[in-house]
């Protein structure tokens, strides 16, 4: 398991960290666990046209939020 995402572009590594910041705000957060393509490191960004048709198709990031159990 990585335990960074130095991997990932830049942008896209200031996203990652603007997520975190903002789920850290909530004060039962334990874990947070980025999953799928970019955990992989095999996301998707692409944006091509078409005659007068742009299209676009970009991963999206996928996290897992561990909290603590506050029934105990």
């Amino acid at each position: 398991m990585k335990k960074s995402f130095s991997h990932l572009p830049k942008n896209k590594q200031e996203e990652i960290k603007n997520l975190i910041r903002l789920i850290r705000q909530v004060p039962v957060v334990e874990m947070i666990i980025l999953f799928g393509s970019y955990a992989r490191g095999n996301w998707v960004d692409d944006v091509y046209t078409e005659g007068h048709i742009t299209y676009e198709y970009i991963s999206d990031y996928d996290i897992l939020i561990v909290v603590k159990d506050e029934a105990t």
